[in-house]
């Protein structure tokens, strides 16, 4: 649910009365850029963090491609076997 607020001093104060139901509730805020003190840190942290999650999927994307059928199903060489067990082990710690 979209309810509109006004930060004063550090209390957000909702523009209509509202009763939660709980003490605490998680809420996003969006705040005008102009409005912020340092916004141009917070904008390079930003673009950094959207990079971030670009990376994220392309590498999951690489991850999900089929191997290829192309391989006459081939047995992995033991080179292979020896990398996954590494791998497996990293994940392990």
């Amino acid at each position: 649910m979209r309810l509109e607020a006004i930060y004063d001093k550090g209390r957000l104060e909702f523009v209509q009365p509202v009763r939660f139901l709980v003490d605490r509730v998680k809420v996003i805020v969006e705040v005008p850029e102009e409005e912020l003190a340092g916004s141009e840190l917070l904008r390079g942290a930003n673009q950094e963090t959207e990079y971030i999650h670009d990376l994220v999927a392309r590498l999951d994307a690489i991850r999900r491609v089929p191997l290829s059928e192309d391989d006459g199903g081939a047995q992995p060489t033991e080179k292979h076997v020896e990398r996954f067990e590494a791998f497996v082990l990293r994940e392990d710690r």
